[in-house]
């Protein structure tokens, strides 16, 4: 006797999936909704817990790359930063200061690294196009009074060629020569130092 295997519900017709059960006749009730994606239009359900997540929006992971891709979904990702600058959402796990994008909007190109985004009434926020100007770093810190910060070098005197050099002052009790000649010139007169002192002491 030969078991007949179902491979469809006897009371809808519709397949199993799994395991031999229809989820549809036999599984709980559905309490969500159907909704169309908002790429593709497919219809697709929607649990309640997604609803309340405002979530399912996509029928699948390529719609919602897709849609986050354009400028519709990004619009409006903003937030304030700790510094007092705003970013925006520029892409899919991207943030830009709202700032930059607006004066390179104005000027149809990409800021220089060296190129910075001057606020003139003082106000972080406020990034109205009017409220910009673009300034070189130095200009920028010039404006804001900022001291430029440049190492001080402490002036030594070479050893061995009487040369004076500079190096920086974490670096000055172990510094004694201007170069790596001078450092070898010092390091040979020591070695036949050492090496006629060994001989008289061996000579007598």
């Amino acid at each position: 006797m030969k078991i007949q295997i179902l491979t469809k519900c006897g009371e809808c017709g519709r397949p199993f999936g799994k395991r031999p059960r229809c989820y549809f006749c036999h599984g709980k009730p559905r309490t969500g909704a159907a909704v169309a994606c908002l790429v593709c239009g497919t219809m697709i359900y929607v649990q309640p817990n997604q609803m309340k997540r405002m979530e399912g929006f996509y029928c699948s992971y390529t719609c919602k790359y897709q849609a986050e891709r354009g400028k519709e979904r990004v619009v409006g990702s903003r937030y304030v930063r700790k510094d007092g600058y705003v970013a925006i959402k520029t892409g899919i796990r991207s943030y830009q200061l709202e700032h930059r994008v607006i004066a390179e909007k104005a000027l149809g190109r990409q800021l220089a690294s060296d190129e910075q985004v001057h606020h003139l009434n003082g106000n972080k926020q406020d990034n109205r196009i009017e409220n910009l100007q673009v300034l070189t770093n130095a200009d920028h810190q010039r404006l804001h009074g900022h001291a430029i910060t440049r190492s001080k070098l402490v002036t030594l005197t070479c050893q061995v060629c009487g040369v004076a050099y500079k190096k920086k002052p974490g670096r000055v009790s172990e510094s004694r020569y201007c170069s790596i000649a001078c450092l070898g010139k010092h390091n040979g007169e020591l070695s036949r130092a050492r090496h006629a002192r060994n001989r008289a002491l061996k000579g007598n």
